[in-house]
């Protein structure tokens, strides 16, 4: 999303349909790496598939990610690479051609991480998606860099939740997420590849059915 753009975006996910898939920034960062697969992803809309994010993207794709915040939730310093800003209208022309839709997700007390127009949610630490995001919270926190950067986890931790609470499947490349996600909820983490091989295999499966 362009920085002009209005929060007029968000959605709530159809909860029968099985091809909901959340794409987080390391999913988009293939995407934009493996642009060729774009069509794919455009025709696999056809079929159902829909994808989604969360806010938290908009930053992290602007390259603000959580990392970023220091111990008094400042962004002490902007992750701008010369590889992100050559991606960055690759990830604006992918979010408007796939018509990528925000979903809400729990508040943060980061900076500006609370919007009061239905994208930031209160936690439910009492829910099952509640207690994973906890669970992704703690990871590795006892580690010298947690104690630097103590949001570092906070980004993957509200879309793993989102994913959970908004009936859809996350797609991170980032495997010790995925496996903390999978761990309690099986099936629910896939990588950009296995993505690929569904949206090739449901193709397929179509193309059958019309050929008979």
């Amino acid at each position: 999303m362009r920085e002009n753009d209005l929060l007029n975006d968000t959605s709530i996910p159809d909860p029968n349909n099985p091809h909901n898939y959340m794409l987080d920034t390391s999913a988009f960062n293939k995407l934009a790496d493996k642009y060729s697969d774009l069509e794919l992803f455009i025709r696999s809309k056809s079929f159902g598939f829909m994808y989604y994010k969360t806010a938290n993207q908009d930053y992290e794709l602007g390259g603000i990610g959580a990392n970023v915040y220091d111990e008094n939730c400042l962004p002490t310093y902007y992750k701008k690479s010369e590889a992100l800003e050559r991606k960055r209208p690759l990830f604006y022309e992918i979010q408007e051609k796939l018509e990528i839709k925000r979903v809400s997700s729990v508040a943060s007390l980061m900076i500006n991480h609370w919007i009061l127009d239905g994208t930031y949610r209160i936690w439910d630490d009492h829910s099952v998606e509640g207690k994973l995001m906890q669970k992704i919270l703690d990871f590795k926190q006892d580690s010298k860099k947690r104690k630097k950067r103590p949001f570092s986890q906070n980004y993957d931790a509200m879309i793993a939740e989102a994913a959970l609470y908004n009936d859809c499947i996350l797609v991170t490349n980032d495997s010790d997420l995925r496996n903390m996600v999978n761990e309690d909820f099986l099936g629910r983490a896939i990588d950009y590849d296995e993505l690929i091989r569904r949206i090739n295999s449901y193709s397929a499966t179509i193309s059958t059915v019309h050929l008979k």
